[in-house]
């Protein structure tokens, strides 16, 4: 990319009526020569959102206490059994390539460690990045909890949000690092350039009262490019003219089942539509499935009706609470059924 591009693709979008007040890149070593040459800083932004999960896994340091997996791979060391204070962390999520779902995990996995300092930090290092990228990819107005409510809604407490995780990463360096990494400054120059961007779009639109997160990245075009180039099998360079049809393709995948159905660039339509070969790929999800042993068999041969009793668990003959990490596995689970029917029976109370 270069400045020349940028400003042609600029002016080609408002010729055909397309407003342009933002671009989005990743951290690049172009795009960073790109930056320099538009004079792009962290206190001065153009909006940027870039792939920063990058590189948070390495040793990071905050306070001069080490912020690290260590942690992590403790908890996933002492939890045994069904009930787990972490479920979803595991030494294979633990790969630098898992490293955006961790980020995007549970936020009290940590929390009640033996107070340890290590821990207390990872912990709240985590929670931060989870409430980080909550800000980042809100999708609708309201979300499902007011972290997931895009940027404008709850703005006080995004913006607190923004400024910790600028002041903890404009501070942070990577071990044997002196500066800072790329994705450090695009941390910096995202939580900036949203904060700009906001005022300036109510400025200009009377309608604007809030910004998607999720709108503000390139992962959708990425996303969108790849799967273009890989219809081609072997030929992942399209010439023109193959573009054109592997995106009419792409576009038609939506409503043909026999075409790529397995690939959508939006959710399923809930309308019926002519071209719909949903109906034809439904399976019947209700159907019980019956085990037949020889007691049923012989059963059904005599005629005689069938009687399913469930048995109790009697909870206080079992040793499932044994470990504190189980309990706390308890917590979690009886937590999360609390909040999800807190709306649907309010009688229960808190």
């Amino acid at each position: 990319m270069t400045v020349e591009i940028l400003n042609t693709a600029i002016e080609k979008l408002y010729s055909v009526r397309f407003t342009t007040v933002a671009f989005v890149s990743d951290m690049g070593s172009k795009n960073r020569s790109l930056h320099i040459q538009l004079n792009i800083t962290p206190e001065k932004p153009y909006f940027e959102t870039p792939h920063i999960p990058d590189g948070k896994v390495f040793d990071i340091r905050r306070h001069g206490r080490m912020i690290s997996r260590a942690s992590l791979d403790a908890l996933v060391e002492i939890q045994t059994g069904q009930l787990k204070v972490g479920w979803k962390l595991s030494k294979a999520l633990l790969n630098v390539k898992a490293r955006a779902i961790l980020f995007a995990g549970d936020k009290n996995l940590l929390k009640g460690k033996n107070g340890e300092n290590n821990y207390k930090v990872t912990s709240y290092f985590i929670e931060l990045n989870n409430a980080w990228f909550d800000v980042h990819n809100s999708i609708n107005m309201y979300g499902s909890h007011s972290g997931l409510h895009a940027y404008g809604i709850n703005l006080t407490e995004q913006n607190r949000i923004l400024n910790e995780m600028s002041s903890i990463f404009k501070g942070l360096r990577v071990k044997k690092h002196i500066s800072m990494l790329p994705f450090q400054y695009g941390i910096l120059l995202s939580n900036t350039s949203l904060k700009q961007l906001l005022p300036y779009l109510k400025d200009r639109f009377s309608e604007v009262h809030y910004v998607l997160g999720r709108r503000l990245n390139q992962d959708i075009l990425e996303n969108l490019f790849s799967y273009l180039r890989s219809m081609g099998n072997t030929s992942d360079n399209p010439a023109p003219l193959d573009f054109m049809r592997r995106l009419k393709k792409y576009i038609l995948g939506k409503h043909s089942a026999a075409i790529f159905s397995n690939h959508q660039n939006t959710k399923k339509d809930t309308d019926v539509n002519n071209l719909s070969m949903d109906i034809l790929n439904k399976k019947k999800n209700n159907e019980e499935e019956i085990v037949i042993t020889q007691d049923i068999f012989v059963a059904i041969l005599d005629g005689k009706e069938l009687i399913y009793e469930e048995e109790p668990i009697d909870l206080s003959n079992t040793d499932i609470f044994s470990s504190v990490t189980s309990m706390a596995g308890l917590q979690y689970i009886i937590g999360f059924v609390a909040h999800h029917f807190k709306n649907k029976y309010p009688e229960l109370g808190q």
